[in-house]
This record gives C-alpha cells, structure tokens and sequence, in this order.
C-alpha cells in the first residue's frame, strides 16, 4: 500500500508547522497506514538523536530545539496506529513452523554480532587513535565489521567524547553508521548519538 503521507509533511507535523486541515488530515490517515507510522518513528528518532548531538556540542547560541507538541488524543492515535503496525508486521513474520526457527536462528545471530560490535567499540574508544580501524568478525554468522574513532574531544561536562564510524557487511548487505559516545566515570563509553 503506497504512503498517501510523504516525509516532508511528517517532519512538518512533527515540528507542529502544519496548518489545521493538514494536521487534521495527518491525524486521520496515520492510523491506516502503517509505513508512515514507522516513517514518523524513524523520523523522530532522527530529531531526537540530532538534538542530542547539538545538546552534547555545547551549542549554546544555537536555540533548544522543543519537542513536538500534539494535540489531545494524539497519543491513542499513535499508540492504536503502531499496534496496528505491530500486529501486522508480526502477522507477516509468522509462517510455518521451520520459518519461525529460521527466523529465531537469525535474531540470535543478530544478538550475537550486536555483542561483538558492542565490545568492539568499547576497545576501539578506548585504546585506538583517531582513524585507527578495529575489526571484527562473527565466525558463526560471517557478519563482520569495523569500528574507527574519528575524532575526540572534550564536552561541556569535561566527559572524553568521540566520534566514530561503524560499518557491518552480512548476508543482508553493508551498513554505515556515525555516532558519538562519551566515557563515563566508570570507563565504559556510552554512546550520546547515532546518525546514518
């Protein structure tokens, strides 16, 4: 089913620009379609992400951004329009038995790169020099992936914070990501931002 809600109006009422109609239209197609519902998830997961980033650069003659703000009732329309998207997507997802082995076969081998990923960056932040590349490689999915610290620096809160860029190549294809993590007092770096 084609989107009858492109992005630029998503980003529109999200950032509570659209006028009384547009926005009264938005509201009453969101709950019958599904993509635009996870397009808007993505979308605000996007600002939320930029906001931390701008937040985390201690931009402070840049305006904060505000969050959107909805009208009355908007959360049951979100809330019921995910469930829908929920029920289907977990609908489609469930097949014969052999199917939904494959499928859980797949998810712990996703957990498992997402762990080696995970303890991959930590070293990388830790001990790498900016565009010194880590490697690794889950031998029992064949996934692989780099991490590489770009750059460091110092935040408002005198936290280490660096930037760095991930890829993972599997049987799916190759992913580039960027983000942003500082070291906590614990020594472990939590990671502030992810961006694509």
């Amino acid at each position: 089913m084609d989107r009858t809600i492109d992005d630029e109006t998503l980003i529109a009422f999200l950032d509570g620009e659209l006028d009384e109609s547009a926005l009264d239209r938005v509201e009453a197609a969101l709950p019958t379609e599904p993509e635009a519902v996870r397009a808007l998830c993505e979308l605000q997961r996007s600002a939320i992400a930029m906001r931390a980033v701008l937040d985390e650069a201690a931009a402070d003659n840049l305006p904060a951004l505000q969050p959107p703000t909805l009208r009355p009732g908007w959360q049951r329309v979100v809330a019921v329009a995910a469930m829908l998207a929920l029920a289907l997507t977990t609908g489609l997802m469930i097949g014969s038995y052999n199917e939904r082995q494959d499928l859980a076969a797949r998810q712990q081998a996703a957990r498992a790169d997402e762990a080696i990923g995970s303890r991959t960056l930590q070293v990388a932040l830790e001990n790498n020099i900016s565009h010194a590349t880590a490697e690794w490689r889950n031998p029992d999915s064949g996934t692989t992936g780099t991490v590489t610290p770009v750059r460091t620096y110092l935040n408002a809160q005198e936290q280490y914070c660096r930037e760095y860029e991930v890829t993972r190549a599997a049987v799916d294809g190759i992913a580039r990501v960027n983000g942003v993590a500082c070291r906590e007092n614990t020594g472990e770096w939590r990671v502030r931002a992810v961006y694509y």
